[in-house]
């Protein structure tokens, strides 16, 4: 299945692609204290939420996902209050990776506003890390509905401005991709060259090369040799800018992301994704 990760939500990017859907078994649990509500609707002291007060709050993160896990862009969009300017836009999404929730915490409630921090564990090829997701949701129509998601702590929500993006936002860049397979003499193998097309000039150090294929081929020169590798150790460069580009050494079945990682590590981004010729 030929599957694209979903680079940007709800106008911010989105760590490692977020994506996948939440399981239901012991996954999403409330291991936390939630706050209990004053009548003047500011969250004070915590009581243990029961059950079904959980499995409300839970419902449109669950639905996001697995409408997210079937490719169904209104699916997710019908998880966002009506009224949020923040919902899910067609062309920012982009399908991949898979996400499992391990726990889901009340950290803030006033009256019909919930702050909820996830965390979850996010698979990206061959690669898994932790990260944290906050949500806010406001009630409509009797039930709860996102009405912003950010990769992050709930202070996240906090940071991001009226348009929905925040300081931590990924670059936004175009990339390029030119496979030589004949650069070596073994046709299961080639020298891809990556170059920066256009948009934000870049960190070299926050760029990595990562992927399945990526090899050392011995008779053709590649800067790039296994995944992991920074654009900066690879090329010495400090900045990325416009006509840049790196070489890497890659099967003919590859599959290369270029990945952005925030410089306190908070988030990663694949900003662009190539699959070789035999792939």
């Amino acid at each position: 299945m030929d599957r694209r990760q979903l680079l940007r939500v709800s106008g911010l990017a989105v760590v490692t692609g977020l994506a996948g859907c939440l399981d239901d078994g012991s996954t999403g649990e409330q291991t936390g204290a939630d706050p209990t509500t004053t009548a003047g609707g500011t969250a004070t002291g915590t009581t243990d939420p029961t059950a079904t007060e959980r499995a409300a709050y839970q419902v449109p993160i669950r639905n996001l996902w697995s409408a997210y896990e079937n490719e169904n862009v209104t699916g997710m969009r019908a998880s966002y209050h009506s009224e949020s300017p923040y919902t899910v836009s067609e062309s920012e999404v982009r399908f991949g990776n898979e996400i499992s929730a391990t726990n889901f915490s009340v950290v803030d409630r006033t009256d019909g506003n919930l702050t909820v921090a996830v965390e979850a564990t996010v698979t990206e090829g061959d690669q898994t890390q932790s990260v944290e997701h906050a949500y806010e949701l406001r009630r409509e129509d009797g039930h709860w509905a996102i009405w912003r998601f950010v990769v992050g702590s709930p202070a996240a929500l906090d940071d991001a401005d009226s348009g929905g993006q925040g300081e931590t936002d990924a670059p936004a860049a175009a990339f390029g991709f030119d496979y030589d397979g004949s650069a070596t003499g073994n046709g299961d193998t080639g020298v891809l060259t990556i170059t920066h097309s256009g948009g934000d000039a870049i960190d070299a150090t926050t760029l990595s090369v990562r992927g399945d294929g990526i090899v050392d081929p011995a008779d053709a020169s590649a800067a790039v040799t296994a995944s992991g590798t920074t654009w900066a150790s690879a090329t010495g460069e400090e900045t990325v800018t416009a006509g840049t580009s790196v070489t890497v050494g890659v099967a003919s079945d590859c599959d290369v992301r270029l990945v952005w990682e925030a410089p306190d590590g908070g988030m990663s981004v694949t900003l662009a994704q190539y699959d070789g010729p035999d792939a």
